[in-house]
């Protein structure tokens, strides 16, 4: 995948229209946070004791309980498309033969 298509795909899936200048700018960062995160791949990890969290958090969720909806209307106000009272978004898989 060349990076051209790379940032051109990345602004189309956040809606953003960017100039040339702000797609070059772009493009090298992507680039050196692709290259940091490929680098992380070599990192020794052996021997090491696997955590999910060190600050010693317990569980930080709310209980659920049962309230009241937003209103349909409220909700759609700002959706750039709807159908039948919800979002109506492009498709985002591709059709892959495996």
């Amino acid at each position: 995948m060349s990076k051209k298509f790379q940032i051109d795909h990345l602004a189309n899936l956040s809606n953003l229209k960017l100039r040339q200048k702000e797609e070059k700018k772009y493009t090298s960062q992507i680039v050196k946070i692709l290259e940091y995160i490929e680098s992380l791949h070599n990192a020794q990890t052996d021997n090491r004791k696997i955590i999910g969290q060190i600050i010693g958090l317990k569980n930080v969720w709310r209980k659920d309980t049962v309230r009241e909806s937003l209103p349909v209307k409220y909700v759609l106000d700002n959706a750039k498309n709807t159908h039948s009272n919800f979002f109506k978004v492009g498709a985002i898989f591709e059709n892959r033969d495996n």
